[in-house]
């Protein structure tokens, strides 16, 4: 997010032409507005070009030294309170935003918010709300998000007063609004701000592309994580258009648009389509952003995530073998991200059934972490759980192989067993049927000797 700085030239202009900063100064400008500034303002105006310039290259140090030595001298000449210098301080803290030491940021930005809290002037309420709003972006990077809300809403309640609804200073404002409210997870109002940024961003006539694309991008992100993933597409697929538009296909912009795209499809559970987009991406980084680019690792986890949820375990642990191999290029075998992309594939084995490879992996993601974050550590407390589930596994998997020869012994002395008893069984039925045979026959034999004959019991005859 960028930061509002401003020219002391034009404070200076306005401060000593219109405020009347002391009295000195007043009477100065009162007897011509077209009057040249003397020797001390033009040389505190080019020292002022020279800090801003500074500023813009991003040399950060020189920029603070130049805004410094000029707000000495403004004090020296008009005294600790001059309005001049509520400007001074807000480039002195936006070049230590810059710097990444956000609490000396707070620090300048507070004393230039101090000075313009004091004037009623129209245009001063105005500077007041961006020193807000720079405020607020320096605070959201400490973690106070609660409070970086209420300053972007003074900034927008001193806005509306003044502008108009469409005025394109409203832009800056409504976007930081849906950002902290994303950040938040409260994307209702996210979507809500974001909305109205992309309402003004569209209607603009000197809009341009790129910043639209943005637009578009913060609301499918907002519609993505509130589960609206139709939405979401719809504004990734206008994002995408517009930079490929505008960059051409095989830039690395447009990669990261289909990459975006690819997780909504894939939380919307189109999975082919995410499939697709993904590839898009990665054929896209395979060509610009070079084999030790953590994009490609990244790509490939992100399609192993996906050939896991189709539950084809084995092509998605092909993809996790390619993102560890791209990510041991790019960082090394001894960095936290490299233990990530370990303890995925251990996760990606452990669903395929190879406890061995899972044990494997799980073992040397364990080891970078426990190095990089200490053995307490929440990620390295998730990955020896991992590991030790997976061991659990192979444990009582290693236990049934061991006993299954026994129970194949066990299940064919039973089918002997049950043989045997089937066939004693048997033989008793015989011989209890022998035994209802053998009266039968003696009393037909008794018969037939009274009549002359012999008749066997299976019909032959015999004379006697």
């Amino acid at each position: 997010m960028k930061h509002r700085h401003f020219s002391i030239l034009l404070v200076l202009t306005v401060s000593l032409g219109l405020l009347g900063g002391c009295s000195k100064l007043t009477k100065t400008t009162s007897r011509s507005k077209a009057a040249k500034p003397d020797k001390f303002t033009a040389a505190l105006a080019d020292a002022s070009k020279a800090a801003n310039a500074q500023l813009k290259k991003k040399q950060y140090d020189q920029a603070i030294k130049g805004f410094q030595e000029i707000e000495q001298k403004i004090k020296n000449k008009y005294g600790a309170g001059h309005d001049a210098l509520a400007a001074v301080y807000n480039n002195i803290g936006v070049a230590y935003y810059g710097k990444k030491k956000y609490k000396k940021a707070v620090e300048f930005y507070q004393k230039a918010i101090a000075i313009d809290q004091k004037s009623s002037h129209d245009p001063k309420q105005l500077r007041l709300a961006n020193h807000y709003k720079n405020l607020g972006l320096a605070l959201r990077r400490t973690g106070q998000s609660k409070k970086a809300l209420e300053l972007y809403g003074k900034a927008l309640a001193i806005e509306l007063k003044s502008l108009d609804a469409n005025d394109p200073r409203l832009l800056s404002t409504y976007n930081n609004l849906s950002v902290v409210h994303r950040v938040r997870r409260e994307y209702g109002k996210s979507i809500e701000y974001g909305e109205k940024a992309l309402a003004i961003e569209e209607k603009r006539s000197e809009t341009k592309p790129h910043e639209l694309a943005r637009r578009y991008n913060h609301l499918a992100s907002a519609y993505r994580r509130k589960g609206k993933y139709k939405k979401a597409i719809e504004f990734d697929q206008k994002a995408l258009r517009i930079e490929i538009r505008t960059v051409g296909a095989d830039h690395l912009r447009v990669a990261t648009r289909y990459a975006k795209l690819g997780l909504a499809y894939r939380n919307s559970g189109q999975l082919d389509e995410a499939i697709d987009a993904y590839q898009n991406a990665l054929a896209i980084e395979k060509k610009k952003a070079g084999k030790k680019s953590m994009r490609l690792a990244n790509r490939y986890s992100a399609l192993a995530g996906v050939y896991s949820k189709k539950g084809e375990h084995d092509k998605a642990n092909e993809y996790n073998e390619q993102a560890l191999k791209a990510g041991l290029s790019a960082l090394g075998p001894k960095h936290p991200k490299v233990a990530v992309l370990y303890s995925r594939l251990g996760a990606g084995y452990r669903k395929a059934g190879k406890f061995d490879e899972a044990i494997k992996n799980y073992k040397l993601a364990l080891e970078i972490r426990q190095k990089h974050f200490g053995t307490d550590h929440p990620k390295t407390k998730t990955t020896r759980q991992g590991l030790a589930g997976v061991e659990k596994k192979d444990s009582a998997k290693s236990g049934a192989d061991k006993s299954s020869p026994k129970k194949t012994e066990k299940k064919a002395d039973a089918k002997k067993n049950e043989s045997k008893k089937k066939k004693v069984a048997a033989k008793k039925k015989v011989n209890v049927a022998n035994k209802r045979v053998a009266p039968a026959t003696k009393k037909a034999e008794t018969k037939n000797k009274k009549s002359g004959k012999v008749e066997s019991l299976w019909g032959i005859k015999k004379e006697k």
